[in-house]
C-alpha cells in the first residue's frame, strides 16, 4: 500500500522544478498529502567562496539577504496549494541534504526533476537524481526535462508497471494500481523477456554477433505470470493489459512507453539481475535517464 501523506519536492527554480512541482501538487492534492518545497545551496559553491572573501558583517549581510531571495522565490514560484512548507537549506552535498531533510520530515515520496539550470547558483539537479534514487528507501518520482519551459501536470491516463517476477514486483504493481485508481486511468503491467546477443567465432577468425531469441514457451508462462501477479495484487475494477515484450528492457520499456501513450512508469529500484544492488548501469538507471515520462522507483536502497 502507499502511504502518501507528505511530499518533498527538491527545486532549482527553473522550468523543470516547476513541471515537477506541478505533479506533486496534483499527487498531493488526489492523497491529501503535504508538500516540502526545498532548495539547497551548496555550502562549497561560488557564491560560500565569494561570501569567504568578504569582511564578517558583509559576509552575513549578503547570506541573510540571499536566504531571503531565496524564500521569496521559493513562495512566489511555488504556490497555490495548502498545507505547503518552503525550506532553504545549505549544505556541501545537494543528494546527502535532501535524503537528510527526508528523515528528518519522514517524508514519503520525494519528486524531483532529472535536469536542471546549469547557472552558476545551482548545479544541475540531474547530477544528484542518481545519487537520491540510489540511497534512499523511499519512492521517488522523476521527471525528465530538456529546457526551462513551464509546462503545466496534465494527469495520468495510462500508467505502466515493470515488473521482472523478483525483487519489489508485487509493491510496484500494487503502488502503479494504487495511483491509476485515484486518476481513473488504466494500468499495463508488463515484463521484457531479454534477448541476449554473443559473439560468434568463424573458422576463418571473423566475429560476427547471433541474437539469442527467447523461447516461446517462456514468453507464453510469463504471461501466465502476469496474470497471477494482476490476481493477486487486486483492484479488479481497474481497465488494465498485461504485455510481454522481447529485446532489451531498458530499451523496450521506454519504447513501449513512448508509443502506446504511457503516462508513469513504475520500477522497481532493485530486480533480479547479475548486478542486482546497483543502480548505476541498470534497467531502471536507464529508464529513468531515456524516459520521456515521468518514472516512480521504488524499493530497497543500494548497499554500502
Amino acid at each position: 500500500m502507499l502511504k502518501l501523506q507528505s511530499i518533498l519536492v527538491p527545486v532549482d527554480l527553473t522550468g523543470g522544478s516547476q513541471y515537477a512541482y506541478s505533479i506533486a501538487r496534483d499527487l498531493a492534492a488526489k492523497f491529501h498529502a503535504a508538500i516540502h518545497v526545498l532548495y539547497v545551496t551548496p555550502t562549497a559553491g561560488p557564491f560560500e567562496m565569494l561570501f569567504r572573501r568578504m569582511g564578517e558583517g558583509e559576509n552575513a549581510a549578503v547570506s541573510e539577504e540571499h536566504e531571503r531571495s531565496v524564500l521569496e522565490a521559493l513562495e512566489s514560484d511555488y504556490g497555490g496549494y495548502d498545507p505547503i512548507k518552503h525550506v532553504h537549506r545549505k549544505g556541501t552535498s545537494i543528494a546527502e541534504t535532501v535524503l537528510a531533510y527526508a528523515d528528518e520530515c519522514e517524508i514519503d515520496m520525494i519528486v524531483m526533476a532529472t535536469r536542471g539550470h546549469r547557472g552558476l547558483e545551482h548545479p544541475v539537479l540531474g547530477g544528484v537524481t542518481g545519487d537520491i534514487v540510489r540511497h534512499t528507501t523511499r519512492p521517488v518520482l522523476t521527471v525528465r526535462t530538456r529546457s526551462d519551459e513551464r509546462v503545466d501536470f496534465g494527469g495520468f491516463r495510462r500508467v505502466a508497471a515493470a515488473v521482472d517476477f523478483a525483487g519489489e514486483s508485487r509493491e510496484v504493481v500494487r503502488a502503479a494500481k494504487q495511483i491509476a485508481s485515484s486518476y481513473g486511468a488504466s494500468v499495463t503491467i508488463l515484463f521484457v523477456a531479454e534477448e541476449h546477443q554473443v559473439p560468434v567465432f568463424s573458422d576463418t577468425g571473423l566475429i560476427s554477433v547471433m541474437t539469442l531469441k527467447v523461447d516461446e514457451e517462456i514468453a507464453a508462462r510469463a504471461a501466465d505470470a502476469l496474470k497471477q501477479l494482476d490476481e493477486e495484487t487486486g483492484s479488479s475494477d481497474l481497465e488494465r493489459d498485461h504485455v510481454v515484450l522481447r529485446g532489451k528492457p531498458s530499451r523496450e520499456l521506454v519504447r513501449y512507453a513512448e508509443e502506446s501513450g504511457v503516462d508513469l512508469i513504475v520500477i522497481g529500484r532493485r530486480g533480479h539481475s547479475p548486478h542486482e544492488g546497483l543502480l548505476l548501469g541498470t534497467v531502471t538507471e536507464h529508464v529513468v535517464r531515456r524516459s520521456s515520462c515521468p518514472v516512480l522507483t521504488f524499493g530497497q536502497a543500494e548497499e554500502e
